[in-house]
């Protein structure tokens, strides 16, 4: 589908990787660094953050702990937050360092889903809701419901991560 010669993927506001980036994207590739769990500072801003189909890349350091967690069994978990945030995640275990590829919008819900993440690792995880978030719903449950939400070993969640994509 093509709109005056539009891929309609660049409608959505990706674009595609075996696309060529034009040098305004490629002089647009922000550099972040985590300076302590959950805070983040930018290196380097893209020059035209409104574009929002302009693809970057940033990173963020990450705890030997977080590492393989962050990655799965089977690499799943990194899949899983790739899908729902529509970023590109790389992650070096020797550097301990995560390589987040995207527009803004997926680049900053990919660094809250791995931040998500590396919470659940070390205890409850906190969802600012008073900001409006148009990517999840944020659901309070009951203690005493949590094993009937979660299913025997995660199961019942892992069947609504398949049924809907995420």
């Amino acid at each position: 589908l093509q709109e005056e010669g539009t891929h309609l993927s660049h409608l959505i506001g990706r674009m595609d990787d075996d696309e060529p980036m034009d040098e305004r994207q490629r002089n647009a590739v922000p550099v972040s660094e985590r300076t302590s769990r959950g805070d983040y500072v930018s290196r380097r801003e893209p020059e035209d953050s409104e574009d929002p189909r302009a693809r970057g890349k940033e990173s963020m350091e990450l705890q030997e702990e977080d590492a393989a967690f962050v990655l799965g069994r089977g690499g799943m978990t990194k899949k899983k937050i790739e899908r729902a945030c529509n970023a590109v995640i790389d992650v070096n275990e020797r550097e301990y360092r995560i390589e987040i590829t995207g527009t803004k919008i997926e680049r900053k819900r990919a660094r809250d889903y791995l931040t998500f993440v590396m919470q659940q690792r070390v205890g409850p995880v906190t969802i600012d809701t008073e900001q409006p978030r148009t990517d999840l719903t944020v659901l309070s449950v009951p203690e005493d419901c949590v094993a009937f939400v979660m299913g025997r070993g995660g199961q019942t969640l892992r069947t609504i991560e398949e049924e809907w994509g995420t």
